[in-house]
């Protein structure tokens, strides 16, 4: 688990470890006096050695991630995301050595609670064992990186106690100056007549179904009701329903109903279009035009957004100055990072 600064995503806490990162950027550009290396060391935070084995097995946790792979800013960049990982690791040990310097010490209760959550995953005890065993991990280790994760959790809210109010007339000018965000796109809402034909159908079979379509299409043509042509013919989603698919965005669906469904206008039927499942026809029933979101619909998302800025930017700060006064040494040079690396960061 490579918790960097921690911040839970429930309204608490949530991850900031893009802008602590870049802080820590910027002070290990400038390098540090090398100290005795260690077998395997890569790099010294204070004399307290990160091992090249440790930054890989993070680095193996964090590309099974999708929502914290660092993949998202480097793509396939092997050396960038080797950087990255390194210094998302410095950083926890900056922080983790603040916790401790402030006497902070992790909730014996929540550690026990995250991990009996965390067996509860599995259906059993000996399969839990042996998925932490094929991690390179142990329950002890594993509980070490909880109660870690607990204590940063401690820090941050010491940091970050009584500065999360964001005042209103800030809200409301963010929400001023970026109305086009809060804006919902055009939809329209479709009815389908679904003929299915099976993927190993016959030839005979096809012709029945296409029949039976165009025998659909032409009724609809001539005026009778769609939903209920829909409920005698159709075998589709929503049949049931007069053929009542929802709503939808120009885009959303899946190309073969896009396209027949893009050309049409309210109360237009599609000509009888065949299609993987078979033959369908589509009716477009209404449309809703782009809506404002008013901005007491989003005052409370836009609070909460601003306030994780303002607390990544008090982070920040503080781990610049934590490091100003620690000594990082890169015994490995290729797990130092590069001004290229910090501009991409910036810019994200």
């Amino acid at each position: 688990m490579a918790f960097l600064t921690l911040v839970r995503k429930d309204g608490e806490f949530m991850s900031v470890k893009r802008i602590v990162v870049v802080m820590v950027f910027v002070a290990a550009l400038a390098g540090c006096s090398k100290p005795k290396v260690v077998p395997n060391g890569a790099i010294s935070v204070n004399g307290e050695w990160i091992l090249k084995n440790e930054l890989a097995s993070v680095e193996a946790a964090m590309q099974n991630d999708p929502q914290n792979s660092p993949s998202a800013l480097f793509g396939s960049d092997g050396s960038m995301l080797k950087k990255m990982i390194a210094q998302q690791v410095v950083g926890q040990k900056l922080l983790l050595a603040e916790a401790h310097s402030r006497g902070i010490k992790p909730d014996t209760t929540m550690v026990a609670k995250n991990l009996e959550s965390i067996e509860k995953r599995f259906p059993d005890k000996a399969t839990f064992e042996r998925e932490l065993t094929a991690a390179g991990q142990s329950r002890e280790t594993l509980k070490k990186q909880i109660m870690e994760g607990v204590m940063l959790d401690s820090l941050m809210k010491s940091i970050l106690i009584s500065k999360d109010s964001i005042p209103e007339a800030e809200v409301k000018s963010y929400y001023d100056e970026n109305k086009a965000k809060f804006v919902s796109p055009p939809k329209f809402r479709l009815s389908l007549i679904m003929i299915s034909v099976p993927a190993k159908a016959t030839e005979s079979a096809k012709s029945l179904a296409r029949k039976k379509a165009d025998d659909a299409y032409a009724q609809c043509k001539a005026g009778k009701n769609f939903a209920d042509i829909a409920k005698k013919f159709s075998d589709g989603p929503g049949a049931d329903a007069g053929g009542d698919i929802g709503w939808f965005e120009n885009g959303s669906m899946n190309p073969i109903f896009d396209k027949p469904a893009s050309g049409l206008k309210t109360g237009d039927i599609s000509e009888v279009v065949q299609a993987e499942p078979g033959f369908i026809i589509l009716k477009r029933t209404e449309e809703k035009a782009a809506d404002p979101a008013s901005y007491e619909k989003v005052r409370m998302q836009i609070t909460m957004s601003l306030q994780m800025k303002k607390r990544a930017e008090l982070v920040s700060a503080h781990v610049n100055e934590i490091y100003a006064k620690s000594k990082v040494v890169y015994a490995d040079t290729s797990y130092k990072p590069t001004t290229e690396m910090l501009a991409k960061l910036k810019a994200k």
